[in-house]
């Protein structure tokens, strides 16, 4: 509201089609302004009918209405609530731990030298991504829903589980549950168990029914099965159709919209594995960054930012998600999908993008131009930096937005993002230059430092530091040049305590 001051956030917890309304009504006469928010799922009717005696619970609205200093503190407060009230952390010595994973190809062998390679590279878990179960290798998309180890897998997941715990990482295991294929078994047993609208599948014919009580007990029980008989210890939940409006089942003589069960199902699914479970991670995926609603992550410990890490695209992504969710929330799949990343900005960009969040490493055998002496040195020393200081501060951190909102697909000059930690003591910053256009300097003024702190800062780039006051720093800035398009600078501050 440009005449209070005043700021409208709001969150739905639900992983569905949805609908918001808002509207600003404004007497002009009196010059009183209402404003009117609406926001529920959104299905065709019915999206439910309530048996006698039945109860259901609708998805929890988040809505403050805040009169904040700035955009920031409103930023600071919504991420506040969000990590008091909605997410649950992991285990202190569990919290944003640094991993690698890998899709299984044709040949299970693969997973040796990928293992080998995490390890090299410091890395503290492992994920055996999509591909590991099924009667054929190489068809993660056309097998899922035989939750086994095929014959081409020799000893299924157990050797694979024990090589990644003698070096020294945690196992972690993908799974499509709400998946399908056309070539499992229990597609062939169970057909009638495919989403259906209008007379035809849903999902590319992918996608299960959670509506039907049997699907939704099948469902339930393989995850747990899962998790339990393959020792999980970081179990990652995937989603990878579109079912658009949803499917509908006949219930009392009238189509019910299956759309509402189904998350109703997957809800009570992970309440269940968090309360039998709780010493193991749960990420939330969905084709990438697809379902990053606070209904989900309510019940996981962090979700996919996104498939697609190409610069400058998934820099402007996390920016933005950075303003509804708080950063340590997110996984970054470093080059997961785009054979054209490692060309978008040099290494040590692609490398300070991945800092500001939760980074995973995906294929390290497919990427040879990582293990060459100079880059190899680089990501070591930025995995050993987040370690050592980012992920100290990312748990409470307060973000801060110093340039305008980024749309993903119409990248700005610049792009600057700051994460200073809640006591005052840390933080780093991030200064991206985008494009060729918008001249070659930017002032960085950090904004979540202690006027009266004396800091040690160092500028990334160079290795250069030097000690200044935070009001010094605050009012003055640091004057940095950066002369090619995707290119960047990042500025590390330490308290000096006296």
């Amino acid at each position: 509201n440009e005449v209070t001051g005043e700021m409208c956030l709001a969150h739905l917890g639900w992983s569905g089609n949805w609908e918001c309304e808002v509207r600003a009504d404004l007497d002009s006469a009196s010059q009183e302004a209402l404003l009117y928010c609406a926001l529920g799922p959104k299905a065709p009717a019915p999206q439910r009918l309530i048996a006698p005696g039945e109860t259901i619970t609708t998805p929890a609205v988040h809505l403050g209405f805040l009169h904040p200093h700035d955009f920031d503190e409103a930023v600071h407060t919504l991420h506040t609530h969000l990590r008091k009230s909605v997410f649950r952390a992991p285990a202190p010595e569990k919290q944003l731990l640094i991993g690698a994973g890998r899709v299984v190809g044709d040949n299970p062998e693969w997973v040796r030298r990928e293992i080998e390679m995490a390890a090299e590279a410091e890395m503290e878990y492992f994920l055996v991504d999509a591909g590991w179960y099924g009667s054929k290798p190489n068809n993660w998309f056309t097998t899922t829903g035989d939750w086994t180890p095929g014959d081409w897998m020799p000893g299924g997941l157990a050797p694979v589980r024990e090589f990644i715990h003698s070096k020294g990482m945690l196992f972690g295991l993908w799974m499509e549950a709400e998946a399908i294929g056309a070539d499992a078994r229990i597609r062939q047993e169970h057909p009638e168990w495919v989403l259906q609208r209008d007379g035809g599948p849903l999902g590319e014919g992918r996608a299960l029914n959670l509506g039907l009580p049997e699907v939704a007990e099948f469902v339930e029980r393989e995850i747990i099965r899962v998790i339990k008989e393959y020792q999980v210890e970081i179990f990652k939940l995937d989603y990878n159709f579109n079912v658009f409006e949803g499917g509908y089942n006949r219930r009392d003589g009238y189509s019910e919209s299956e759309l509402w069960r189904h998350y109703e199902v997957l809800y009570h699914i992970f309440d269940r594995v968090g309360r039998e479970c709780p010493e193991v991670i749960l990420e939330d995926c969905a084709g990438g960054g697809g379902r990053n609603d606070v209904g989900l992550l309510s019940r996981f410990h962090v979700g996919c930012l996104s498939d697609w890490t190409a610069l400058p695209r998934v820099l402007q992504e996390l920016y933005g998600m950075t303003v509804a969710l708080p950063p340590e929330m997110f996984r970054h799949y470093f080059d997961h999908i785009s054979a054209e990343s490692p060309y978008y900005g040099d290494f040590t960009t692609q490398l300070r993008v991945a800092i500001f969040s939760n980074p995973l490493f995906v294929g390290f055998a497919d990427k040879p131009e990582y293990w060459g002496a100079e880059r190899k040195a680089e990501l070591l020393r930025h995995v050993r930096l987040y370690k050592d200081f980012c992920r100290k501060i990312l748990p409470t951190c307060r973000t801060f937005h110093h340039t305008p909102f980024q749309r993903f697909n119409r990248p700005q000059s610049w792009c600057v993002l700051e994460l200073a930690a809640a006591d005052r003591g840390a933080g780093y910053a991030g200064v991206f230059r985008l494009t060729g256009d918008g001249g070659e300097e930017y002032t960085f003024r950090p904004r979540g430092l202690a006027p009266g702190g004396k800091y040690q800062v160092t500028l990334d780039n160079s290795g250069e530091c030097f000690t200044a006051s935070g009001y010094e720093l605050s009012r003055g800035g640091i004057p940095l040049r950066l002369t090619q398009a995707v290119s960047s600078e990042l500025v590390l501050f330490q308290l000096i305590k006296t």
